[in-house]
């Protein structure tokens, strides 16, 4: 989680690090993130999950993409939703701006994620135990640097767009009636 912070901050242009920013991602992947992904991939949890349904009774890999749809339309949803409000609480923020934030942020957030990470997914699940894990940081890594690239061209593009109003408006005050 450190270096994909560290990374996402180089992409953006942040002049010096954001320790602020580290410390948050550093404390979610410590006290969150960690503690419950293990379980849930290592320990039984998805294991669990898909032996309440027909899953593995699919040919594979079909069994293993549905494995991956399943776990991105329950764990993936409650994983995001938790994610926003604990970084609004690491953050600063109240709780009740850190649950308004992520009401605001979860559906957009997970729409994108499921392009992304459903086939992610079924790469993780297709490796061995053992591998499953750091796959799915590698994964993470890469779906941060995405995330950074989509924020940075957002920022450029409010930025043209503030310039281009600023132009206007002082173009309109300057015009002089013929």
């Amino acid at each position: 989680k450190t270096f994909a912070v560290l990374i996402s901050q180089k992409i953006r242009g942040v002049a010096a690090i954001d320790w602020i920013q580290v410390r948050q991602y550093a404390a979610f992947a410590a006290f969150f993130d960690t503690p419950i992904c293990q379980p849930w991939y290592s320990m039984g949890g998805l294991a669990t999950l898909t032996s309440l349904t027909p899953i593995n009774l699919l040919p594979q890999p079909l069994d293993v993409l549905a494995k991956a749809a399943l776990d991105q339309l329950t764990f993936g949803v409650f994983y995001t939703a938790v994610f926003f409000i604990v970084h609004g609480l690491i953050g600063g923020k109240s709780l009740e701006d850190a649950v308004k934030n992520m009401r605001v942020q979860i559906w957009p957030c997970t729409r994108a994620s499921f392009a992304y990470w459903i086939p992610a997914t079924w790469l993780g699940l297709s490796m061995r135990d053992e591998l499953q894990i750091p796959t799915f940081n590698c994964c993470g890594v890469v779906w941060t640097i995405i995330q950074s690239l989509i924020a940075k061209k957002l920022e450029e593009a409010e930025m043209a767009r503030r310039a281009n109003t600023r132009w206007h408006v002082a173009a309109a005050v300057l015009r002089v009636p013929g």
